[in-house]
């Protein structure tokens, strides 16, 4: 990566599980049908959340587009081998051309949005590219 460094994309990572983990534990036992699903999707982001999105909003362009393509990476697209490091390379360089001409905003919302998976994406991005 050349504009994301692996300790903020680890960072971030880190930041996704603690909010998986949180709004977890809050989930067990709501109902999808109930008022207290609905109360769940329209309370204010909790605090890991907000963390989350508060390091998602400081990232630049370049950094948000390899952050995507490295989410990706980790969730397989365009790699039949994660042991063929060329392939993850190559992978990995298709997203970034992919995605290159979006906007830093629209990028984090893609994200955010993978919300109960983004942290198992991304490390596994990190440990395909390392």
């Amino acid at each position: 990566m050349n504009y994301l460094k692996n300790e903020k994309a680890q960072h971030i990572a880190e930041l996704a599980e603690a909010s998986f983990n949180f709004d977890q534990s809050k989930a067990v036992g709501v109902a999808y049908d109930s008022d207290d699903f609905i109360d769940r999707i329209l309370a204010p982001a909790s605090e890991p959340r907000q963390a989350l999105l508060d390091e998602l909003d400081t990232l630049s362009q370049a950094e948000a587009v390899e952050l995507v393509a490295l989410m990706y990476v980790g969730r397989g697209d365009y790699i039949d081998d994660q042991n063929d490091k060329g392939q993850v390379m190559d992978a990995f360089q298709t997203q970034v051309d992919d995605f290159s001409n979006r906007e830093a905003e629209e990028l984090t919302r893609i994200c955010a949005e993978k919300d109960l998976v983004l942290h198992l994406y991304l490390k596994e991005g990190l440990k395909s590219l390392a």
